[in-house]
């Protein structure tokens, strides 16, 4: 068996243990488990010092058909972030708890390993981790539903009715991640080298990262709940949960003229990538009788999502770039039941599927020096993957794709080594 304990430094400690054991000459059983400490944090400790009397915010509309305007010329007027002209009324006040958890992250895993033949290996293995007290961002002073036959704006509805948004760094989040991982690897031999890795999983959290505004490849969901009061109903898929990923990876050497120092050599490549569509929420921008706490900027806002009833994907036989939801299935909630009963990432969008190839070649100069060519090509069969459709009901391009992935690309290269 191996062991390895502790790996420290300033900011995390992070005890970890891992154990090995040879069943057979052609079978490993590994499993580890690991617990790691987030002590932390940009956001609390950068964003408290925005409160007054530190700083003062000061905010005006000029619009040049509006009484008062002014000129780049006029500059600011005075005293326009004066202390004395603070509105808690209208600026936001940034809240951090003393006794805020740390953030942690445990990690585990049970991997077995076998050798099926000469040259080729399986390895199956079982992931998981479990994060606790992660950062979300959230309007604490969130208001109240709209009474029957009132659309009053949010700051006549606000549990304090003198200050406008708090905007709260609270350790709210969670996360939740189990999944099968199978490789099988044919290392080389005869110019031949094949890996496939495939993984089944799933992740469940409660928000994304605290400043992030969706996944990079386009998703529609926001880092924050949409009511305070009720954190359970943002229990739901990551923003970057993806159940099934397979990668295939060969590379052949072409026995073609292998041993002609400047014919032979040639090295293929190909990469296939398939993966499930990416997560999608359900959501519509709300009017100032219907929303809860106003857009805060970067730091903080309410995830304002549609009512659905029945399901929002049209059949898969009339699904196309310009219709992939059933707007006839969402509606905007009320100002009275201002919070949508859809959940969090409860629709997909389709799967992403790429081949990429390349061909190198490596001359020998001299015994040191080496001139290397490459030619690759990415998307090379240049299928169209979509991202994902518009998931707010509120914008006419509702249910319709607006972005894909990049098409066919060619790049070629000389690299010289030595």
């Amino acid at each position: 068996a191996e062991r390895g304990l502790v790996d420290t430094d300033k900011n995390n400690f992070a005890p970890r243990v891992g154990l090995a054991w040879s069943l057979t000459p052609r079978t490993v059983v590994r499993t580890g488990y690991g617990v790691s400490y987030v002590h932390w944090n940009r956001v609390g400790s950068s964003y408290l010092t925005l409160n007054p009397p530190f700083t003062v915010y000061g905010t005006a509309l000029n619009i040049p058909t509006l009484p008062g305007f002014r000129t780049t010329q006029q500059g600011i007027p005075a005293g326009f972030a004066d202390p004395q002209n603070y509105d808690p009324t209208v600026a936001v006040i940034q809240y951090m708890p003393r006794d805020t958890k740390t953030a942690s992250v445990q990690s585990w895993f049970l991997s077995v390993q076998r050798e099926l033949m000469k040259n080729f290996l399986v390895d199956v293995a079982y992931v998981g981790n479990s994060s606790n007290n992660l950062v979300l961002m959230n309007d604490l002073n969130q208001a109240f539903p709209n009474p029957p036959g009132q659309t009053l704006p949010s700051n006549f509805r606000r549990p304090i009715r003198n200050r406008a948004s708090i905007v709260g760094i609270m350790p709210w989040g969670f996360s939740r991640y189990n999944g099968l991982q199978v490789k099988l690897e044919r290392r080389s031999a005869a110019g031949l080298y094949f890996l496939n890795s495939f993984t089944w999983s799933r992740t469940i959290d409660n928000g994304s990262q605290n400043l992030d505004g969706g996944p990079s490849e386009g998703g529609n969901d926001v880092p924050s709940v949409q009511n305070i009061y009720d954190l359970n109903a943002d229990r739901g898929l990551s923003a970057y949960d993806r159940k099934f990923v397979n990668v295939t990876s060969i590379v052949y050497e072409l026995p073609l003229l292998k041993r002609n120092r400047f014919l032979g050599g040639w090295q293929l490549t190909a990469i296939g990538n398939v993966r499930s569509g990416i997560p999608i929420t359900l959501t519509h921008t709300p009017g100032l009788a219907n929303e809860v706490s106003p857009l805060i900027s970067v730091v903080g806002r309410n995830q304002s999502r549609a009512n659905v009833s029945g399901n929002p994907l049209l059949p898969e036989g009339q699904r196309g770039p310009d219709a992939y939801l059933d707007r006839t299935k969402v509606s905007a909630p009320t100002a009275q039941q201002p919070f949508g009963n859809s959940g969090r990432n409860t629709l997909l969008g389709p799967a992403f599927w790429q081949v990429d190839l390349g061909v190198h070649k490596t001359f020998g100069i001299t015994e040191r020096l080496r001139l290397q060519f490459r030619a690759e090509s990415f998307n090379a069969l240049n299928r169209t993957n979509f991202g994902v459709p518009d998931g707010n009901i509120s914008n006419p391009t509702f249910g319709t794709f607006r972005r894909t992935f990049d098409p066919r690309q060619f790049q070629s290269a000389l690299k010289f080594l030595f």
